[in-house]
């Protein structure tokens, strides 16, 4: 198979001789858009993951350090140390 660009293929599609190889340059171009797809769906969800991981160990950090300065191990104690603590940063 001669190697043309894809519009060359694409003009010939109708064409007997060149039906195969259009085909063929179909299935490599759907294979490469497949493949970008991929990659870029498994980047989402590797950073969805990132995120999520970030977010659940800032949550137990805050929980422990909660927990150390009340010695009380209660979400609601947990819930009021760090509304008072929001408080303080923000006034």
């Amino acid at each position: 198979m001669a190697y043309h660009k894809f519009k060359f293929y694409e003009q010939r599609k109708n064409d007997p001789k060149w039906r195969p190889y259009y085909l063929e340059a179909m299935r490599v171009r759907e294979q490469a858009r497949l493949t970008v797809q991929r990659r870029k769906r498994r980047a989402r969800i590797r950073t969805f993951l990132v995120v999520a991981i970030l977010v659940i160990l800032v949550f137990l950090l805050l929980a422990h350090w909660t927990y150390s300065q009340t010695n009380e191990l209660s979400f609601s104690s947990f819930i009021d140390v760090l509304k008072s603590k929001i408080n303080e940063f923000l006034n």
